[in-house]
């Protein structure tokens, strides 16, 4: 993305720090006077320094568990979770046990779930050009790599990012391709997966987004976001002693949190 000096090093995959930040909230931060890596610092540390804040005023307080969710259904249960956040948790389980068991996690009512999918795409076919290969595919393939670059050509200038970024994008067709494509199908498949939640009980989807992701990435985006509760219309939370969890594919984390209203 950026022109480096002859001989620059090539980054491993994804290993940079713009690669997991909001380019949109950088490109915010830009002026005559800041550089992208002062922008990047000064996001992250006011993050931080938020959350750190809100410790040190016993406005929350962070429990680190290491288990299998499986052996912890009853107990995030027990606490009443407002919101848990699922990760990609998704990507590693069969449908219908990853419903059954965040619907286990939920019984008390009022919880709103979220999560997201990277491997969606593994599974639809469509959303990569490879999947247009062969003589009879050329003319879509062209097609497909040129109306991607208006597109993000149309997008940029729109948000004024083309004072940041070169046009047309220095990276590989298939990652600037398959940030089209997807956009045709992934609602398709999200409503493939909430169809087996619903197949057990009531789940209503409350939104489904597409991360357009970094154009700082050398990867291409596939993340697609959702949030949704397997309780009817979701009751007017307490603002005290609210719990939220955090659910990774390596361990949990939960996070109670003290008048949250105060922390907004």
């Amino acid at each position: 993305m950026f022109d480096c000096p002859e001989g620059t090093t090539t980054l491993a995959k994804e290993e940079s720090i713009f690669s997991v930040l909001n380019w949109g909230v950088l490109a915010s931060l830009l002026s005559p006077t800041t550089t992208i890596v002062e922008a990047a610092h000064h996001h992250i540390m006011d993050r931080l320094l938020k959350v750190a804040s809100w410790e040190r005023q016993g406005k929350i307080s962070f429990h680190l568990v290491c288990n299998r969710v499986e052996n912890m259904s009853q107990f995030i249960a027990s606490k009443k979770p407002r919101t848990m956040s699922w990760s990609n948790v998704p990507d590693y389980m069969e449908y219908e046990d990853f419903h059954s068991l965040a619907r286990a996690c939920s019984v008390h009512d009022n919880t709103r779930h979220f999560g997201y999918s990277m491997n969606w795409v593994m599974d639809v076919f469509g959303v990569n050009i490879l999947d247009y290969s062969g003589p009879k595919g050329a003319i879509a393939r062209g097609r497909i790599i040129d109306g991607s670059n208006q597109k993000f050509e149309k997008l940029f200038k729109s948000r004024g990012w083309e004072k940041y970024l070169r046009l047309p994008i220095p990276n590989n067709p298939i990652n600037i391709s398959s940030s089209v494509l997807r956009l045709g199908q992934c609602k398709m498949w999200a409503r493939h997966f909430f169809k087996t939640g619903q197949h057990q009980g009531y789940c209503q989807v409350l939104e489904t987004k597409y991360d357009f992701g970094t154009p700082l990435s050398p990867a291409g985006a596939y993340t697609l976001h959702f949030d949704w509760t397997y309780d009817p219309p979701v009751k007017k939370e307490d603002p005290l002693d609210t719990c939220f969890f955090i659910l990774l594919p390596w361990g949990t984390q939960y996070l109670m949190m003290q008048k949250s209203n105060e922390t907004r």
